[in-house]
């Protein structure tokens, strides 16, 4: 067999096309920048978490046990592309912020 018929049983050549979904995702509002600091130009993805971070802040979410995958340079299962269009910057700001008020800080 042909190694790229043994990649398309695989199912391995999907793995550009969820790159392209996720880079895609990353240009939808509130994921052009960093869900912790505001940075923009985002270049990793907590998938656990579905949310858009930068490098920095892409390091502390190592340190504190969360899997970091960067864009371009990772593979996305479809369920961590799914996770990730569901949640997004946007919609954990509303989980994990709702109540958050920033004058009171």
């Amino acid at each position: 067999m042909k190694p790229s018929n043994l990649i398309n049983k695989l199912g391995k050549d999907n793995s550009v096309d969820n790159n392209k979904a996720v880079e895609s995702l990353r240009k939808i509002g509130g994921n052009k920048q960093c869900f912790d600091c505001s940075e923009k130009g985002v270049t990793y993805v907590v998938p656990k978490i579905g949310i858009f971070v930068c490098s920095r802040c892409s390091g502390i979410h190592r340190e504190i046990g969360h899997m970091v995958k960067g864009l371009g340079v990772s593979n996305f299962s479809e369920t961590e592309i799914n996770f990730i269009k569901e949640m997004g910057n946007d919609n954990c700001q509303k989980i994990w912020m709702g109540k958050f008020n920033p004058s009171k800080h």
